[in-house]
């Protein structure tokens, strides 16, 4: 009786030993995990399945109860034939079936089958209970597709190819947004723990380095059974910003179904300014000006002068970003937009001839060899360091006179050259800070460098022209719209004159001199000569460059010359108004000459130079008075005008005003013999007048005969 008592007490130990892995798993070393096998292994306890693909290897017997309800406290007596199985597996929201049962027949040679919505299947069906093992990235697809197919990730078509394009179709993808779980040793095990945390979305990937979602990402709210809305927007990523650190134009939806535009992140191109769009992001739109407010174009720094399309030039994008997009301003190179960086690649068309390729500094901001910023010459002279910062451009910043450079050497430096003291006028104030009179602001515009020479690349004749009264449109008609006074019939107005309503973009900055006269007549871009102009009336055609003093300055008449623009008078009374006293007892004769200062030059020739005031040649008479010599023995003095002077009459009361006749050649000698004629030079430079009125006196800084 003792002994079997002691027998039996033995008994209840060596059960109570037995461990869930002395049949399903191994003790060498301890796993409770069954043994997956090909077969029924006898040996091993090993079958058909996936159990240790699905679970750590620190599953406890608890670790079963997710798909195996009460295996927690299963004892040895747990063997009933009968497999019992989760009618939720993993706590779903769906019910869950293996071959559509919650149980299946204990047996040595089961039959396969697969589950139904379950969570850690993403719901989807599952492969064959016992197939081989998932492996990254492959198997990935198996639960939600590599990449879902589902709101905006990244597809070939559709909604998600916006995103496809960048972030690739493939399990690459996935870790844009979230964590990449293939470089996980174990890629698959984050299903296991889907139904206790939130679905993760992290941005962390260049060129993102945070961010945040705001949909729905609470379990089981992303679940596809339960309609997620997909109506969440991100916030601070780099790839949905204005490129600038700034937010973007609009936010971004991620179920949005329309693809996204240019003006979307970052404002966009010329062509992206209409009131279809301007209305599309509730902007108020500008038919006059054609631009919305606020902008779609590209706006920062220098960009909305250059694609504005309010402004002249409209620039395509691929002028600046030719890596980067097309003609159109379509991305032609994925990796160089939203990269985290600003890929600058000049086009070919604004290199120089002759010097490296055209480049952007991203440290200064400035560009280099750059024709656009250049004075437009075929070898210029000097690139303009003009920033991509600077707020505003005037014409002399590129092909002008340069801000500034007055004081510099071979400019107004004080030196003596030719008689002259070249100092800055006062009427451009200080040195270092010129500015140009009231109502004559535009000619900052003049090309101001030193003419080489006809033939040339830096042939240069813009002063001689510009300094006698000629305007930029007189031989760029086309680049220059209309005339000054077209719309501005009560006076030109106070200061700069802006690009917006004077320019035509298509011929300005297009590396072509685009030379179309106002008043008729033709320019031979090969030959560099005019033909058949209204400024050039006879002999032979001008050559740009040619002739002249060097493209230095050439004399400005005032602008209220009663001869006209660009016109010189010489004025006496009119016969029959009351005459002046007579000199000597000889009357003067009356005399207006009004010439057009382009119609001087070389004998036989149509060139503007340096205009030639022809007077007779004069003798003091006793009285101390000029005294004409007879005109067959007197031939004409001829003395260069300089900048300001103007012959008048002795007597200064001039009333009427004759013109003499287009095509007049030189300033004649009073017709007849002994007849003698008092003038006075007047010079107003730097608005003094100096009275000059005998012999030998100097007619600025010129000697007179």
């Amino acid at each position: 009786m003792l002994l079997f008592v002691g027998v039996l007490s033995l008994a209840g130990p060596a059960e109570g030993a037995l461990e869930c892995y002395s049949c399903h798993g191994s003790s060498s070393p301890v796993d409770y995990r069954p043994a997956d096998n090909a077969y029924r292994n006898i040996s091993s306890g090993g079958f058909q399945g996936n159990h240790r693909t699905h679970m750590d290897a620190s599953a406890v017997p608890g670790s079963c109860s997710q798909c195996h309800p009460g295996s927690a406290s299963y004892t040895a007596s747990h063997r009933n034939g009968s497999i019992r199985i989760s009618s939720r597996i993993n706590n779903s929201p769906l019910a869950t079936a293996f071959r559509n049962h919650t149980s299946s027949p204990q047996s040595a040679t089961p039959t396969p089958g697969s589950c139904t919505n379950i969570n850690c299947h993403f719901e989807a069906a599952t492969p064959i209970w016992g197939s081989s093992p998932l492996a990254a990235p492959t198997g990935c697809s198996a639960c939600h597709g590599a990449a879902p197919s589902d709101g905006n990730h990244p597809a070939v078509s559709g909604s998600g190819k916006k995103h496809g394009d960048y972030l690739g179709t493939g399990t690459g993808s996935c870790a844009s947004c979230h964590t990449d779980h293939t470089a996980e040793a174990r890629p698959f095990a984050h299903a296991t723990s889907v139904a206790k945390r939130a679905l993760v979305v992290k941005f962390t990937k260049t060129p993102n380095s945070g961010g945040t979602y705001s949909g729905v990402l609470t379990y089981p709210g992303y679940l596809p059974s339960q309609n997620p809305p997909r109506n969440g927007t991100c916030a601070n990523l780099y790839c949905h910003s204005d490129g600038r650190g700034g937010a973007p134009f609009t936010v971004a939806r991620w179920s949005d179904s329309g693809t996204i535009q240019c003006y979307s992140c970052h404002r966009g191109r010329s062509s992206d300014s209409t009131e279809a769009n301007c209305t599309s992001v509730g902007g108020t739109w500008d038919s006059d000006k054609t631009k919305c407010s606020p902008y779609l174009n590209m706006s920062s720094n220098g960009h909305n002068k250059l694609v504005g399309s309010h402004w002249i030039r409209k620039y395509p994008c691929s002028y600046c970003h030719s890596a980067t997009a097309d003609s159109a301003g379509n991305i032609i190179d994925t990796t160089k937009h939203v990269n985290g960086t600003r890929d600058v690649k000049m086009a070919s068309q604004w290199n120089i001839v002759g010097r490296t390729d055209a480049s952007y500094d991203s440290t200064t901001k400035v560009c280099s060899n750059v024709y656009c910023h250049s004075d437009g010459t075929t070898d210029p002279e000097t690139v303009r360091a003009f920033p991509w910062t600077a707020t505003k451009a005037g014409c002399n910043d590129c092909h002008g006179h340069l801000r500034g450079g007055c004081s510099d050497t071979g400019c107004h430096d004080g030196r003596i050259e030719g008689g002259k003291v070249w100092t800055l006028p006062s009427r451009f104030g200080a040195l270092g800070a010129y500015a140009f009179p009231t109502g004559q602001e535009w000619m900052e515009a003049m090309p101001m460098f030193a003419n080489q020479g006809a033939g040339t690349p830096r042939a240069n004749s813009h002063p001689r022209h510009s300094e006698t009264n000629f305007s930029c449109d007189n031989c760029h008609a086309a680049t220059v719209i209309g005339d000054c006074a077209s719309c501005h019939s009560n006076g030109i107005p106070i200061g700069s004159m802006g690009e917006s309503s004077h320019l035509n973009g298509t011929y300005h900055v297009n590396k072509t001199k685009d030379v179309v006269f106002k008043d008729g007549g033709s320019y031979n871009p090969v030959a560099k000569t005019c033909s058949n102009t209204k400024c050039h009336t006879s002999g032979t055609d001008p050559v740009w460059g040619g002739g002249g003093d060097g493209g230095g300055h050439l004399p400005r008449l005032p602008r209220d010359d009663r001869c006209g623009p660009g016109r010189l008078q010489l004025i006496q009374r009119h016969p029959g108004a009351h005459q002046p006293h007579p000199v000597d007892g000889v009357r003067p004769r009356p005399l207006l000459l009004c010439r057009r200062l382009s119609g001087f030059g070389e004998p036989g020739g149509k060139f503007p130079r340096q205009p030639l005031l022809v007077l007779p040649r004069q003798q003091r008479s006793a009285q101390g008075r000029h005294q004409s010599l007879p005109a067959q023995n007197a031939p004409p003095v001829r003395a260069p005008l300089r900048e300001g002077v103007r012959l008048l009459p002795h007597d200064p009361q001039r009333r009427r005003v004759h013109r003499l006749p287009r095509g007049a050649g030189r300033f004649p000698g009073p017709p007849g013999h002994g007849r003698r004629y008092r003038f006075q030079a007047e010079q107003l430079e730097h608005g003094n007048a100096v009275s000059q009125s005998h012999p030998g006196d100097r007619l600025h800084g010129r000697q007179l005969p």
